[in-house]
């Protein structure tokens, strides 16, 4: 019996001491917070630098700056919005990181988007665009209108003493806005039948056929040296210079003269062409 009471004695010492160890809680963990959390990585950037407002016949060069945390720049994509206002605008090598753009006539002063678009090594990419003014040049450079006082006279009002009637120099550019070229070539012409009209009214053999050299010198520099109608281009030239009755009767007096001329073919270089003058 004593025996008994000791071994129950002993199995309740032994439940006791197991029922302890089974009683402790383990320390919880929070899911939470990582004991190790990812780095943020931020995804690249790209930024132009370069201007933002370009001159019509120029050539800039185009910036940017890429920022990546993972990957180095692997490939770029330049774009510049066409527009109506641009006769010719290209970037020559669109996936350069500092390629070149060449702006050629703008007709109008406009804003187009320039964009660029970045893809790192990873293959993730990153854009920016901005919007950039083509800048039109030559229309602040005209000389005011003469108006009236620009037929009173036969040689007309020349203001910027360049040798071609102010009237005249602004038809030309509002006739051919898309080519300064042409124009350029159209102004020396012009001369020649402002020479024709004054010529005629000087009764002087040696001037009007000085005048007929210089005016047919015009015609072939239209011919050689523009693609414009050379029939139609010589026709609205004749109208501009003779728009007074005037003018039209100096330039019949003048044709006269030449009634039985004989002048030489001439092919002029194009630093000939330019000419304004005798």
């Amino acid at each position: 019996m004593k025996k008994l009471i000791v071994c129950l004695a002993l199995s309740t010492s032994l439940l006791g001491c197991g029922g302890s160890e089974s009683n402790s809680t383990p320390t919880p963990t929070n899911p939470s917070q990582p004991s190790n959390p990812s780095p943020v990585v931020e995804s690249p950037s790209v930024t132009i630098t370069s201007a933002t407002s370009f001159d019509e016949r120029n050539a800039y060069v185009l910036t940017e700056t890429f920022s990546d945390q993972t990957g180095a720049a692997a490939t770029y994509h330049w774009q510049i919005a066409p527009s109506d206002s641009v006769v010719s605008m290209t970037i020559d090598n669109p996936a350069a990181a500092s390629p070149t753009l060449t702006i050629g006539e703008v007709t109008e002063t406009t804003t187009v988007e320039l964009s660029i678009t970045v893809t790192d090594s990873n293959g993730v990419t990153a854009t920016d665009s901005v919007n950039v003014t083509l800048n039109e040049l030559d229309e602040a450079l005209l000389p005011p209108d003469p108006g009236a006082a620009g037929k009173q006279t036969l040689p007309g009002v020349d203001v910027n003493a360049n040798g071609v009637r102010d009237d005249i120099e602004r038809e030309i550019y509002y006739f051919n806005k898309a080519s300064k070229s042409d124009r350029d070539v159209l102004m020396a012409a012009a001369y020649g039948y402002q020479k024709a009209i004054l010529a005629g009214s000087s009764n002087n053999q040696n001037s009007n056929d000085t005048a007929a050299y210089r005016l047919y010198r015009g015609v072939a520099c239209i011919h050689k040296f523009t693609n414009l109608d050379l029939m139609k281009t010589t026709a609205l030239l004749r109208v501009m210079a003779m728009n007074t009755s005037e003018r039209s009767d100096s330039y019949e007096a003048f044709g006269a003269s030449q009634d039985g001329s004989v002048i030489d073919e001439q092919d002029p270089d194009r630093a000939t062409c330019l000419i304004i003058g005798d």
